[in-house]
């Protein structure tokens, strides 16, 4: 079979491209450019397989055709329908992403050459080495953009850390063996170790607890190969083991190991919920955040919080199974049991570069367990695996040679170049909105991607914030008529009505918004004030203690409860409410003027003036 070079480089672009290229002046950052060339990538490579003569794996084809018709039906039916087709701002994982990854596994079964294969992995030890120069130089605080908002943990190109560890599950296997590969020049195989070494950094810098157990994973797969330059060189192998005990034990995935899990198992418990509630079709793609709410518990909220609203499982097959049914579990089960059967087999042959392939595409998989699919990450796997898969062993298939097809694929690249690139300015017209509160930036996003209720909200915020009351409310609506369901809409039209005064109103909106989600802290706040300013103490009064009780980490309910008591002429209570609030927040600037309040003499009937 002759090599299909315009595949591979399209593979090639999708592995690396997809791993390194950054927007930094984006809102999300990297996503819309990383969505861009993944999208692109996967498309024209596909394009490119199927104008050519290559063989596809006819079982694995109807399988993906299965999951992505399956996945048609359940967008008509989602919960957010429109987000189920297109997904949504922040993670892209809707169904043009899903079949997105269908065309990156068809670009990777052209991968059948060696040469191409080398190409492939040559392409993962320069993407690895680049996340790896900039992991470092985000860890000494020399990176030229901030791309993570945790403060120990490091994102590199991905900006985070989550999703920089299951890049490493990927990648690292695939240097190693390229590293392992004699018949690779000196060159490549120095930097292959160099960036397999780094890449080990990344994901201690990382802290991504699921991705070292996917890593841990590839590296039991793969040290049978290793084991005779190990018995040559012993004291390599020792030195090596103690510098990665070493890393380990003193970076944030150190730190971590110890850490509880009790988050993780509370949200698969939740999830697990969701998927009983509706076991056929799921809530649709993009659509757990929407459910949630309706399955999350008290206790859940008073550990961990409701500051963001959980939008995925954190499993693989609970996320799929909350989104497509039973069918999704059913479908990431025996996609996961038959790509780690072909990788086993891609592992014991003398091929190295083949190997080190199957491992990082089980390492993702292992990862996988523990944390949801991602199309940053994914869609280079699956190039990987069609790889694998096309080059492991001998297989039913079926030529794929189709003009149409290609032509097909060709066209939808360009929609999604097209609509990648708008999607790019409007991210940088909302990282301006963001950083000066600039309406009209904010609404030229919107004009750009008037199918983005995340625009919409960040209009009415930027209105909110500007006592643009009025212009808010419609921002809100804007969002409203694109996901009406969506918790952040429901929360921010609360945040609106609240402030505008019309108290009878605000009880209507508010009292349903409670209704709808009741272990939502802001909203029971939210609700308590309005309560206050309709003359309704005793009301407000069980709507603060309600989110102190669900937020104990938070003064606010607190101080609303102090000032209520100062005027009620609760002088203990006050005092009370007003000693957590300080333990909790002791430099609130509320506190001085409650005090100021709580000292006040009392009048002729005892309660304070």
């Amino acid at each position: 079979m002759r090599p299909r070079p315009n595949a591979a480089y399209f593979a090639a672009v999708l592995l690396a491209g997809g791993a390194l290229v950054f927007d930094p002046g984006g809102w999300q950052v990297f996503g819309p450019v990383k969505w861009l060339v993944i999208t692109v990538g996967a498309l024209g490579g596909a394009a490119a397989a199927l104008s050519d003569d290559v063989e596809l794996h006819r079982p694995s084809l109807i399988g993906w055709a299965m999951v992505v018709a399956w996945a048609a039906v359940t967008s008509v039916v989602a919960e957010d329908p429109l987000s189920a087709w297109l997904g949504t701002p922040d993670r892209r994982f809707g169904f043009v992403a899903l079949s997105t990854l269908a065309a990156a596994f068809v670009t990777g079964q052209a991968v059948r050459d060696r040469a191409a294969a080398v190409l492939l992995g040559r392409a993962a030890v320069v993407a690895l080495g680049g996340m790896a120069v900039y992991g470092v130089a985000e860890a000494l605080g020399a990176a030229p953009v901030a791309l993570t908002t945790t403060t120990s943990r490091i994102g590199s190109t991905f900006g985070s850390p989550a999703y920089l560890g299951a890049a490493a599950c990927l990648f690292v296997p695939v240097a190693v063996g390229t590293a392992a590969d004699p018949g690779q020049p000196r060159a490549w195989r120095a930097l292959a170790i160099v960036a397999g070494a780094g890449g080990v950094g990344l994901l201690a810098g990382s802290g991504t607890r699921a991705a070292a157990v996917g890593l841990g994973v590839a590296g039991v797969l793969l040290l049978p190969r290793w084991l005779p330059f190990l018995r040559r060189r012993p004291v390599m192998g020792v030195a090596a083991a103690v510098a990665l005990a070493a890393a380990v034990s003193f970076s944030p995935l150190g730190e971590r190991v110890a850490e509880p899990v009790g988050g993780r198992v509370a949200e698969w418990r939740i999830a697990s919920r969701a998927l009983a509630a509706d076991p056929v079709t799921g809530a649709g793609l993009e659509g757990y955040r929407i459910v949630f709410p309706a399955h999350v518990d008290v206790g859940y909220v008073r550990d961990y919080g409701r500051a963001t609203i959980t939008d995925r499982a954190h499993s693989g097959p609970l996320d799929l199974g909350v989104t497509l049914g039973i069918p999704g579990v059913v479908a990431w089960v025996a996609a996961a049991a038959w790509l780690a059967l072909r990788c086993s087999r891609a592992i014991a042959s003398r091929d190295p570069v083949l190997s080190g392939m199957a491992a990082g595409v089980v390492a993702v998989l292992a990862q996988e367990l523990f944390l949801f699919p991602t199309l940053e990450v994914s869609a280079g796997m699956w190039a990987v695996a069609g790889a694998v898969i096309a080059s492991a062993s001998p297989q039913p298939s079926v030529p794929a040679r189709s003009k149409s097809a290609a032509a097909a694929a060709a066209g939808l690249a360009v929609v999604a170049a097209v609509a990648g690139l708008l999607d790019v300015v409007a991210d940088h017209r909302a990282a301006e909105a963001v950083e000066r509160g600039d309406l009209a930036a904010a609404d030229d996003a919107l004009v750009l991607r008037p199918d983005s209720f995340r625009y919409a909200l960040l209009a009415a915020d930027v209105a909110f914030r500007r006592g643009d009351l009025a212009g808010a409310l419609r921002g809100v609506e804007e969002a409203a008529a694109l996901s009406p369901r969506d918790p952040a809409v429901r929360i921010a039209r609360a945040r609106v009505v609240a402030a505008s005064g019309d108290t009878a109103s605000a009880l209507g909106v508010l009292e349903a918004a409670v209704e709808a989600d009741p272990n939502h802290p802001e909203l029971r706040i939210l609700l308590g004030d309005v309560q206050a300013q309709a003359g309704r103490p005793g009301e407000a009064e069980r709507s603060w203690l309600a989110a102190a009780h669900l937020a104990p980490s938070d003064p606010t309910p607190h101080l609303r409860l102090a000032a209520l008591y100062i005027a009620a002429g609760e002088v203990e209570l006050a005092r009370e409410s007003l000693e957590t609030a300080r333990r909790l927040d002791p430099d609130h600037a509320a506190i001085a003027d409650l005090e100021d309040a709580l000292r006040q003499p009392a009048g002729d009937d005892g309660r304070k003036k």
